[in-house]
C-alpha cells in the first residue's frame, strides 16, 4: 500500500476519470471502480489508503462498501 493510493468508487465513468486525473496531478496513485464487486476487489488487491465515494452510487451499495471495509 502506498500512502498516496486512492480508490475512487464512482458509477459515472466520466466523473471517475476526472477525479483520477485530478488526483494524479497532485501525486496520488488512483484507480476507479464503477460497481461494488470491482470496488471490493480493488480494495483487496490495491490496499488503498483512502476510498472516495463519488456520490452517484446507489446508497445501499455505499453502505455495503463501508460494511466490507470495516
Amino acid at each position: 500500500m502506498s500512502s498516496h493510493s486512492v480508490l475512487i468508487y464512482e458509477r459515472d465513468r466520466e466523473s471517475g476519470s476526472f477525479l483520477r486525473n485530478l488526483l494524479a496531478t497532485w501525486g496520488y496513485q488512483a484507480i476507479v471502480a464503477d460497481n461494488l464487486p470491482a470496488a471490493l476487489k480493488a480494495i483487496n488487491e490495491f490496499k488503498p489508503a483512502l476510498v472516495v465515494d463519488g456520490g452517484s452510487n446507489d446508497g445501499n451499495e455505499d453502505f455495503a462498501l463501508v460494511r466490507e471495509i470495516r
